[in-house]
């Protein structure tokens, strides 16, 4: 069968290609996948400027071996159905509504040997979503920007029948962000702070909410502070940041550092600070140290999930914890992925969803019409 792969082609640049489904190898199921959310993650890899050029020479490589040639997909928040399962699977069946966790640990080193292989090094992920990307493809490796995607059975998470598949496709980013609040310890009675308030910030602004914990967000955007007002939030530019117990720090690239230093200094006795995101590579953090001792704080960071993360993030959406619609807005249909990434950083995006089947078919068929409306006004 054939399906719709949106592919990685040049530097910023996605394209169309039709695939056809290959063999199932031992272990693995195909998913047809029913939602999907753009992620910071992804926008890293599509704004990579190097990445192209060292995909094109694996093309090249793999034409001399008569290897067919196969393309970088990125996405790894979605959910779907499963659609064929190998006969060595069991424990997955066809029909299944499912997610993923899409980071695929080794197996084999010091740390998952431990039982701790959140803190294995030699990761790959289901579209790119760690490791080396190139290494992602060489490993065969797709992603949840088309419409079939294969993925180990292990990496399977049930979907329950009362979550749709747009809640589906937040699992993944929402139990990131269970994970932090854990990593904080968080006590009643903590003042909260959230610095950053992309689409990342405003899941831990809304987890915070709903665990009863009081948030202040921070964002020197205004259109940003609105949407955790309008959520029940406190919300300040940065100078404005009072001392605080927990701060989350969910700013990335440039802003990374700085966010994390000012969180430092505005950090109360025996407070911590999350990372969440990652900053620019190869910039330092400057550190009080003294003042970190003699307070008795803490800094620390967190990367992806472990199940019992997925498993309360799922509680959460079930609860009504999270406004799905707020956050996964706008919405564009898997063929408009391209615009989806140029406009990552307008005005009111924040996690794009991603359409697939009629409700891709539903949004082409407005768009032209909403677009018509917007020059006549």
């Amino acid at each position: 069968m054939s399906y719709l792969s949106m592919e990685l082609v040049g530097h910023r640049m996605v394209a169309p290609v039709q695939r056809d489904d290959a063999p199932l190898a031992v272990g693995e199921v195909r998913i047809r996948v029913e939602a999907a959310s753009l992620c910071p993650t992804d926008v890293k890899k599509w704004d990579d400027a190097a990445l192209p050029a060292r995909l094109a020479a694996l093309a090249e490589a793999e034409a001399e071996a008569s290897v067919k040639a196969r393309g970088l997909v990125l996405g790894h928040e979605f959910a779907g159905v499963v659609i064929e399962t190998h006969e060595s699977v069991t424990d997955v069946l066809v029909g299944d509504r499912v997610t993923v966790d899409p980071v695929l640990r080794c197996g084999a080193c010091r740390w998952c040997a431990d039982g701790h292989p959140e803190y294995c090094v030699e990761l790959l992920g289901i579209g790119a979503a760690a490791g080396d990307p190139v290494a992602c493809v060489v490993a065969g490796l797709g992603g949840g920007f088309a419409e079939h995607v294969v993925v180990p059975a292990r990496n399977v998470i049930p979907l329950p029948d009362e979550l749709s598949f747009a809640d589906g496709a937040l699992v993944e980013p929402l139990a990131d962000v269970v994970h932090a609040l854990e990593a904080a310890r968080l006590r009643p009675g903590d003042v909260t702070a959230v610095v950053g308030l992309g689409p990342m910030g405003v899941l831990h602004v809304e987890a915070l909410l709903f665990a009863g914990h009081r948030v202040i967000g921070v964002d020197p955007r205004e259109d940003r502070r609105a949407v955790v007002e309008a959520l029940g939030a406190t919300a300040v530019v940065p100078h404005e940041l009072p001392a605080v117990d927990a701060v989350f720090i969910t700013a990335g690239g440039g802003a990374h550092v700085p966010a994390t230093e000012h969180a430092l200094e505005r950090l109360a006795p025996g407070g911590r600070v999350v990372l969440f995101s990652s900053g620019a590579k190869g910039v330092a953090l400057t550190v009080d140290s003294n003042r970190m001792h003699y307070r008795r704080q803490t800094l620390t960071g967190v990367v992806g999930f472990d199940r019992r993360h997925a498993v309360e993030a799922m509680r959460i959406l079930a609860s009504g914890g999270i406004s799905v619609e707020l956050v996964r807005q706008p919405s564009l249909p898997l063929a408009r992925l391209g615009e989806a990434f140029a406009g990552v950083l307008d005005p009111g995006v924040l996690k794009t969803a991603i359409l697939f089947g009629d409700s891709a078919l539903e949004e082409s068929a407005t768009a032209p019409v909403a677009a018509e409306k917007a020059e006549a006004a």
